[in-house]
């Protein structure tokens, strides 16, 4: 739902569209957001929850820190359908790789001897 606000957003020319679309952005976040820490906790070792969360935290920071400088160069330099397009491309992309591959944040056991 995230990643197709920005398809539409790509093609809004009226005021109503723009509503619209936040609307779509909006409810894609609202299903998103709180769903990330309990996945990292799920999907990490007991003994690596706490790294794996400051990492969650960490690329959610880093995204919201380059996003705006990343939006700004693709305006400046392109146009709005370039931003949006390569937003939607990246979304895709990551979703992609998140479902053909699970990453883990669990930890190596080894047995004792």
């Amino acid at each position: 739902m995230f990643a197709v606000s920005f398809l539409f957003l790509m093609n809004a020319k009226t005021y109503p569209m723009f509503i619209f679309t936040f609307m779509i952005l909006t409810i894609g976040e609202m299903f998103a957001s709180p769903q990330m820490p309990a996945w990292i906790d799920h999907i990490s070792d007991p003994n690596a929850k706490g790294r794996a969360q400051g990492f969650m935290t960490m690329a959610i920071s880093l995204g919201r820190a380059v996003g705006p400088l990343y939006g700004g160069l693709m305006i400046d330099g392109g146009s709005y359908k370039a931003l949006f397009a390569s937003m939607f491309g990246m979304h895709d992309a990551l979703r992609s790789r998140h479902l053909h591959s699970r990453p883990s944040f669990k930890t190596s056991q080894t047995t004792p001897r």
